[in-house]
């Protein structure tokens, strides 16, 4: 028994070692590896911020687009900030002529969630029921899949991203 415990005490001090050793990283001899693709039209991935700007090309002069002012955006930023289906904001919007008053493009955190879901670059949500123990709950998620190919896709993630084998 004692000496299979120091045999198991130099296995552990052995791996600790290789653990500890220096870590030697080859590069991978072909240029060309994890080199970005171009598209079917020949340019390279743009970044969400420039998908974003086209997309509110037609509108220059509002920064805050897809909200219709800055008090529609400071009251959106201010609203994602306690969650996404949070009725810190829903109730307080259902009183009469909140909305109007505030000049908001949204009625409640479901129509703020569907406005934000249409700026590019990042996949919907999706919302499914779930039923367990007999008891119903709302899941909102993003197909993982699409996740990836969205952080692959934005060019601004490049810099933080390492494509060559080593």
């Amino acid at each position: 028994m004692v000496g299979s415990k120091s045999v198991a005490r130099e296995d552990h001090i052995q791996a600790e070692e290789h653990l500890c050793s220096k870590l030697t990283t080859e590069r991978f001899p072909s240029q060309a590896a994890g080199s970005p693709l171009a598209h079917v039209n020949g340019s390279l991935n743009k970044t969400s911020y420039q998908k974003y700007s086209e997309q509110i090309n037609g509108s220059p002069t509002n920064p805050f687009a897809p909200f219709n002012l800055k008090q529609d955006w400071e009251v959106a930023h201010w609203a994602k900030l306690r969650g996404p289906g949070s009725t810190a904001l829903t109730e307080p919007l259902q009183i009469e002529d909140v909305c109007h008053s505030l000049g908001l493009s949204y009625k409640d955190a479901d129509t703020l969630n569907k406005l934000i879901d249409q700026l590019p670059g990042r996949p919907m949500f999706k919302r499914e029921e779930v039923v367990v123990a007999g008891e119903a709950f709302e899941v909102y998620y993003r197909d993982v899949i699409a996740c990836i190919q969205a952080l692959y896709s934005d060019a601004e993630f490049a810099k933080d991203m390492i494509f060559v084998p080593e």
